[in-house]
């Protein structure tokens, strides 16, 4: 049985601004329904440019936060690497260019 209800993914390349506020967003988000989450940061860019933005944000959230470096250029790839790292028994997707809904 898995610990974490939901595992919400954001695959990123080359945005950390846009980064750092997607996952504000999304760690700022109510759980209405206290269900446990985490969030994995599948990064594409070489140069690994979102390692940063996780890595501070993470200190602050109270979601678990990972990051993952996926050099394989290809959104399919990358989605697929989101389920194969996520803990959580549901899987969402939100991209690096998008803010969630509080």
């Amino acid at each position: 049985m898995s610990q974490v209800d939901v595992s919400i993914v954001v695959a990123t390349y080359d945005r950390p601004l846009l980064l750092a506020q997607t996952l504000s967003s999304v760690i700022g988000q109510q759980n209405n329904l206290e269900l446990s989450r985490e969030i994995v940061v599948i990064d594409n860019h070489p140069s690994e440019n979102g390692r940063d933005v996780v890595e501070d944000l993470a200190t602050r959230s109270a979601i678990p936060l990972r990051y993952v470096p996926d050099p394989v250029r290809n959104m399919s790839a990358l989605r697929n690497r989101g389920f194969a790292e996520s803990q959580g028994a549901w899987v969402a997707f939100i991209d690096d260019d998008e803010v969630a809904d509080h």
